[in-house]
């Protein structure tokens, strides 16, 4: 939250979880969902929750939760259910955490996944900032692990190390991903992703966590 220079601060307690943050929890038998934040205070944080989760979760159920604040840090911490509203909405409450773990880095979850994706890589121009514009050659290829920060690409040819990588998949809606290739792993080539939007990070990630659904 803003301080009075304009300063993004850590949270330290789940009461400084702002309303409308997008909050992701785990349960385990369920796997992941999404729940969003509708109203904090002394005594409970209420979110509203979908339909499968709110109604396959109990009161005085523990569920991990994970959010991610732009720029300033990643937070997982338990939530344990004391209440519900009973018509309606489907908003749960949660009691709150007084001391949250967090991290400059944001957790990564990898999805085996089988996307087509079609791409082409570039060397890094003098400046090391935009591709080259010279013998691009279009290639296709399968996405076969993902997260929002890295892909496992299964590809045929030889992809080399430190090149620019520039492709687009359909994931729901299509959408493009820029990174830089990492290198040959067992299951292909691994391109950390780098220089794309928010909301791009946000899409992927949401599609990694349908499949942890258990």
């Amino acid at each position: 939250m803003p301080d009075r220079q304009g300063k993004v601060k850590k949270m330290e307690t789940t009461l400084q979880i702002p309303e409308g943050m997008v909050v992701r929890v785990y349960r385990k038998g369920f796997g992941y969902s999404i729940i969003t934040v509708l109203g904090n205070n002394q005594h409970f944080l209420a979110a509203l929750c979908d339909e499968d989760f709110f109604t396959s979760t109990g009161d005085g159920e523990t569920v991990d939760a994970y959010l991610w604040q732009e720029g300033v840090a990643s937070y997982e911490f338990p939530l344990v259910v004391i209440g519900r509203t009973t018509r309606g909405t489907r908003i749960l409450l949660f009691s709150h955490t007084e001391r949250i773990a967090s991290s400059v880095n944001r957790k990564c979850l990898m999805a085996k996944v089988d996307i087509p994706a079609v791409f082409f890589i570039s060397p890094l121009n003098p400046d090391g900032q935009i591709f080259s514009s010279e013998k691009l050659t279009h290639r296709s290829g399968v996405v076969v692990m993902m997260s929002d920060r890295e892909i496992i690409l299964q590809y045929d040819a030889e992809m080399p190390r430190g090149e620019l990588f520039y492709g687009k998949i359909n994931i729901d809606e299509e959408i493009e991903l820029i990174g830089v290739v990492e290198g040959k792993v067992e299951a292909g080539y691994s391109i950390l992703l780098s220089g794309i939007p928010e909301r791009t990070r946000q899409l992927l990630l949401d599609y990694v966590f349908r499949f942890y659904r258990e």
